[in-house]
């Protein structure tokens, strides 16, 4: 008998060292493209959320400036405006997409929505989406809890009552920003 390795044990060692050898590199190789990508995401929805605070600072300097379209960003001389259909920074590509409230007369649906090459063959997208109105706007400010709960624009009734349990009974939502103006007698519950 002859002391040693066949050719086939060899050949058997060398499979299986190299079995490991994938088995151990394939996760991490993998992991860091799944951090990356992770990252890559929450910068995006960063821009994304900067988007709508931008629109707010342009509602808020005129609303009269919000209308229906698909915008770009830029910041000149210190003040949010809009420009071209899209902006970019570094590899993500941001679009603000005005729309009228489908849910609200006077309100504005706005879209953020930022893209990006996520690997060769994938393409990255993040939607944030907010409504806004023109809270500067002539309406008078509300002095009943009637007049309160209509200032949302969806509720068509507001009554004081007893409680916020009797607003669940009576099929109503209590709104406390409202309960200020119920103040007579034991009905301090605005009931929208």
């Amino acid at each position: 008998m002859k002391n040693g390795f066949s050719a086939v044990d060899v050949l058997l060692a060398a499979a299986l060292f190299s079995l490991l050898v994938v088995a151990m590199i394939g996760p991490l190789i993998f992991g860091e493209q799944s951090t990356q990508i992770s990252g890559a995401r929450g910068r995006a929805i960063l821009i994304a959320e900067e988007g709508l605070a931008a629109l707010g600072n342009i509602r808020d300097n005129s609303f009269g400036n919000v209308v229906n379209g698909t915008y770009g960003l830029a910041a000149v001389g210190g003040v949010w405006t809009f420009s071209g259909s899209s902006d970019t920074t570094d590899i993500f590509s941001r679009s603000i997409i005005v729309s009228d409230s489908t849910v609200s007369a006077g309100f504005k649906l706005v879209t953020a929505a930022v893209t990006w090459q996520q690997t060769p063959q994938r393409t990255g997208t993040v939607e944030l989406s907010t409504e806004i109105t023109n809270w500067r706007g002539s309406s008078p400010a509300p002095t009943s809890c009637l007049t309160f709960c209509q200032s949302f624009g969806t509720y068509q009734n507001g009554v004081c009552r007893t409680g916020p349990a009797q607003c669940t009974a009576h099929g109503e939502v209590h709104e406390s920003g409202g309960d200020s103006f119920c103040t007579v007698g034991v009905n301090t519950t605005c009931c929208c």
